[in-house]
């Protein structure tokens, strides 16, 4: 495998004072990016507003470890973009907002890999922002500040249950690795699992499954079994019968599925349209009528929609590679977690639009890359998958 370097890759001796200073503002701006709010006055997502404030601070600052990063991981970043930007400009549509959101959503995962954020402090600040954003939930559910929509389920500052089950699974994995083994990690797992239940999220609750599916499997240190079985459920939740999709809390549910029938199929016909390079950036969504603007319930189709196949090979290369590369680390050496949250982000991509081309998947592939080139930033009992620490 070949690898490279860049100018912010040159190595310095480990300056544990200044590690320590740079803490603070990488656990601040992770929680703010885990938080799917609005800035005020400049109405700018808060998320890519403290995304780019963070990628700006650690370009101040060079690498606290040598990163011989593998040079595919660059340039299918690099490319992604490329294609997303010629689909646009081909097809003359006004992508100037996504494109820039995708330019944030590159530099925080290549910053991220780059070893110039402190990865505990991102880790924690992450799960501080979830139980923030969790906290909302529950004080909205018993005490109803704003309307969601969404009697009955958990959504808060997060506003919708699917983006508050997508980020909770996905960047909750994430923020487990900061959470040293034993009562913490315990905790943690066990109200994550608690506030994912309560959005009612069919697709979060699956992903969910499989993630400890995965979890699990991988304790017995059986790499090809976890493989096998993860593929083999997400084929057959994604093939369950309709009944069962209306089971128990889900009942009521069948004006939902049939939206979601309707959507699929003018998703299809739009996908249809440019298959190979895309509609542009930013067209994945469905106009049902008047005032009736939806967007795509597939991130496999989104993606398609916007970049065509090329951009949809190009993203699932790089999630692909980036597992590949941290199922092949050593025992000791492997952190489960990390590859839990891009399982998952594979299966919540399924039955969601906004899912592939969000901060949350960038750093889910930023930290996983970075845990591949550089794991012994975490101590042995933070990293290993034996059954004494895993859980």
């Amino acid at each position: 495998m070949r690898t490279g370097s860049l100018a912010w890759d040159v190595p310095r001796e480990v300056d544990v004072a200044r590690q320590t200073s740079s803490m603070l503002p990488d656990l601040v701006l992770f929680a703010l990016i885990a938080l799917p709010l609005t800035v005020p006055v400049l109405d700018l997502p808060l998320p890519e507003t403290a995304s780019l404030a963070m990628v700006g601070i650690a370009w101040l600052r060079r690498p606290a470890m040598p990163t011989p990063r593998p040079r595919w991981f660059p340039w299918l970043l690099v490319l992604l973009l490329g294609i997303l930007g010629l689909s646009t400009l081909v097809n003359h549509v006004d992508g100037t907002r996504r494109l820039g959101h995708m330019v944030i959503y590159a530099m925080l995962a290549l910053t991220l890999s780059s070893g110039r954020i402190h990865r505990l402090a991102a880790a924690r600040g992450l799960g501080l922002g979830l139980a923030l954003g969790a906290a909302s939930a529950v004080v909205n559910a018993a005490y109803p500040v704003f309307e969601t929509g969404y009697a009955g389920r958990l959504t808060g500052w997060f506003y919708d249950p699917n983006v508050a089950g997508y980020e909770l699974t996905v960047l909750g994995a994430v923020a487990l690795t900061g959470a040293r083994h034993g009562i913490r990690r315990t905790v943690g797992m066990v109200a994550l699992t608690a506030v994912v239940l309560l959005t009612f999220s069919r697709t979060s609750l699956v992903a969910l499954l499989l993630g400890a599916v995965w979890l699990l499997v991988r304790r017995l240190g059986r790499l090809w079994m976890a493989v096998g079985l993860a593929g083999i459920a997400a084929y057959a939740l994604n093939r369950v019968s309709p009944d069962w999709k209306l089971w128990g809390p889900f009942a009521g549910r069948e004006g939902s599925d049939e939206l979601r029938a309707r959507i699929l199929q003018d998703e299809r016909a739009q996908v249809a349209l440019h298959p190979w390079i895309g509609n542009g950036a930013g067209t994945s969504k469905v106009t049902l009528g008047p005032e009736q603007t939806f967007f795509f319930h597939s991130s496999y189709l989104g993606l398609r929609n916007e970049a065509g196949w090329v951009g949809l090979v190009l993203f699932l290369a790089l999630l692909g590679l980036v597992l590949l590369r941290l199922l092949r680390l050593p025992p000791d050496e492997r952190h489960p977690w990390h590859e839990a949250s891009l399982v998952m982000l594979a299966v919540v991509g399924m039955s969601l639009g906004e899912v592939f081309l969000e901060l949350p998947a960038a750093i889910a592939i930023g930290l996983g890359m970075r845990h591949v080139i550089a794991p012994h930033e975490l101590r042995p009992s933070d990293r290993t998958e034996s059954p004494d620490h895993v859980f």
